[in-house]
């Protein structure tokens, strides 16, 4: 009789006789084989880059799907089941009115990404709670500089300069690492992440990317990048030969 079929995994709070949680390594499954999201830090600020399941290539206007902006400071962009990510977004908002109230600022920095880290978490120590599937890149700006988080089901999260999650997410950090090493400005860095995208990814359309930058020329992240940065990006990658 298999692990499986053993009961191993009917609750997040049953370890296999390997050591193995079972919902959890089900949740990492799922995360692995959805749209891939990047998170990058520039040289004038950070990128998130998500690729949406919709298409919405027909419309004028801008509807977020994987990225959401918690406040001026905060975002987050997550690939998975969708009503884990919801739930998570809408917990992260109300914890940052809450720590508004009582600190008279926004969440933000490595207390944010603690916040989300915990909660997921506990997901993954109590029988009756089942752990997300999804995971997540928190893009944030603390003391001026900004950083970038990445958390996992288990509830396990990192700082780090780039990152990928989802699908082909291995083969995305290879190529990260090489366009972090040319200290890019955030507009240059969309370029650049739209050539790698449709190097591994031939048939996605850029139009379905959902963009949201912290620099210079966007300082807060209410406001997502121009579509028409998104179309001169595709013009160019056309001009491309990989």
């Amino acid at each position: 009789m298999t692990n499986i079929k053993s009961g191993y995994d009917l609750s997040p709070t049953i370890y296999s006789p390997e050591g193995r949680v079972f919902q959890v390594e089900y949740a990492s499954k799922l995360v692995n084989n959805s749209s891939v999201v990047l998170g990058l830090i520039c040289n004038n600020g950070l990128l998130i880059v998500a690729e949406k399941d919709s298409d919405t290539s027909t419309n004028e206007n801008f509807f977020p799907e994987k990225i959401v902006s918690i406040n001026n400071f905060s975002t987050i962009g997550a690939t998975g089941r969708m009503g884990d990510i919801n739930y998570i977004v809408q917990r992260a908002k109300v914890d940052n009115l809450s720590h508004r109230e009582s600190c008279s600022e926004s969440l933000h920095g490595f207390l944010f990404a603690a916040r989300i880290g915990s909660l997921i978490h506990m997901h993954c120590i109590y029988w009756h709670l089942r752990p997300f599937a999804c995971s997540g890149i928190i893009g944030t700006i603390s003391d001026s500089s900004p950083e970038i988080f990445i958390f996992f089901p288990s509830g396990f999260f990192v700082k780090c300069f780039a990152t990928a999650i989802g699908k082909h997410s291995e083969m995305f950090k290879i190529s990260l690492d090489n366009i972090l090493t040319k200290l890019n400005s955030c507009r240059k860095n969309i370029k650049e992440i739209s050539k790698v995208l449709k190097k591994i990814k031939s048939k996605i359309n850029l139009k379905k990317l959902e963009i949201f930058s912290f620099s210079k020329e966007i300082p807060n992240f209410d406001i997502p990048i121009s579509y028409n940065i998104i179309i001169e990006a595709q013009r160019q990658t056309n001009f491309c030969s990989f």
